[in-house]
């Protein structure tokens, strides 16, 4: 495999990801995917917990996952920082973990 290909493969599929229905055949399943063509997994009933909502945990933390690095590295920045200035942040640090945090939990 090629330095290239090694590279391409180390990318996931750019968010938002979503939910699409199965609603050609009698089988219970949902797809997790980019869009109604990229079909990236399919996520069927198990024994323990539902399937939609385990497809909906799947979707929420993919699509969360950017914001809440980014507040994370943005606060410890902040935190780390020896910069008397940077206390002035905070008020920006708390509304950035506060928005990562609900975009998580949304549902």
């Amino acid at each position: 495999m090629t330095k290239v290909m090694e590279e391409k493969t180390k990318e996931h599929t750019p968010t938002p990801w979503g939910i699409t229905y199965n609603k050609t055949t009698k089988k219970k399943y949902v797809y997790i995917s980019k869009d109604r063509l990229e079909q990236l997994a399919i996520v069927q009933p198990t024994i323990s917990g539902d399937y939609e909502a385990n497809a909906a945990l799947i979707v929420r933390a993919v699509n969360s996952h950017e914001a809440l690095i980014n507040s994370i590295q943005f606060a410890l920045q902040i935190l780390n920082s020896n910069d008397e200035n940077d206390a002035e942040a905070m008020p920006e640090v708390v509304r950035k973990l506060e928005k990562a945090l609900k975009q998580a939990e949304e549902e």
